[in-house]
């Protein structure tokens, strides 16, 4: 992208006249249906503010020809034109400019939003690092509810046993209990709890579920991960 803007062009300089006379151009009446139409006053006298002192001063300045008038008209209309161009040659780098700055940002969050194939947690250090992205990263808890959310299911306890075997292995769930009792570490203090809550309640069918209920459930399911973990373990399955 080139970077280089053009100067703006340069006014055409009025002529100079002595501070002692009056500009012609007061006294030129423009039609304003066309401008074809220009016409020149023939005797300054026409115009009431003109005193006899001015018409004295100005009768002493050449007359102002109609051709030279349109001359005149027609450059300062062909400056305005090209000054205009340029204004949009800048305003349209402007807008180029905060556009590629835009997009380099949002470029950086995408690369931070959640991604599933991180998933299913597979060590507490996974958990951890899962658990600062919750907290830190814009917007990413609300895209792993929005994931979860679309998961399936109709009734509470079969919704929450399909995002938590989505969400984390049979290891990882058998080290927590809902509240972390029997030396066990406390879910319910867990981002991905508020996660899983919400994301239930993001599907139709189940909008109206109690906290209590998808609670309960998730409960259930942590109860019986070591009796998963050791089954899996015993049939050689993951």
């Amino acid at each position: 992208m080139d970077t280089h803007l053009e100067p703006f062009p340069q006014m055409p300089k009025k002529a100079c006249i002595n501070k002692d006379f009056v500009h012609m151009s007061d006294f030129v009446q423009v039609n304003q249906n066309s401008i074809d139409t220009l016409e020149v006053p023939c005797s300054v006298k026409e115009s009431p503010a003109v005193t006899p002192e001015v018409s004295r001063v100005i009768s002493l300045q050449p007359r102002i020809s109609e051709d030279d008038f349109r001359s005149k008209l027609v450059k300062d209309i062909a400056f305005i034109k090209i000054y205009v161009t340029k204004m949009n040659q800048r305003l349209d780098f402007i807008e180029e400019k905060l556009s590629l700055s835009s997009n380099k940002e949002n470029v950086e969050v995408q690369l931070q939003v959640f991604k599933a194939d991180v998933l299913p947690i597979s060590s507490t250090a996974d958990l951890d690092e899962l658990e600062l992205k919750l907290r830190e990263v814009p917007n990413y808890k609300q895209e792993m509810i929005n994931y979860f959310a679309k998961i399936g299911g109709y009734k509470v306890n079969e919704i929450v046993k399909l995002i938590l075997r989505k969400l984390m292995s049979n290891y990882v769930a058998s080290l927590f209990s809902w509240q972390g009792k029997k030396q066990k570490k406390a879910f319910c203090c867990l981002g991905v709890a508020e996660v899983i809550i919400n994301a239930v309640r993001s599907n139709r069918t189940t909008a109206d579920a109690t906290e209590k209920e998808i609670i309960d459930s998730i409960k259930n399911w942590l109860r019986h991960a070591p009796t998963r973990e050791n089954n899996s373990k015993n049939s050689g399955q993951i």
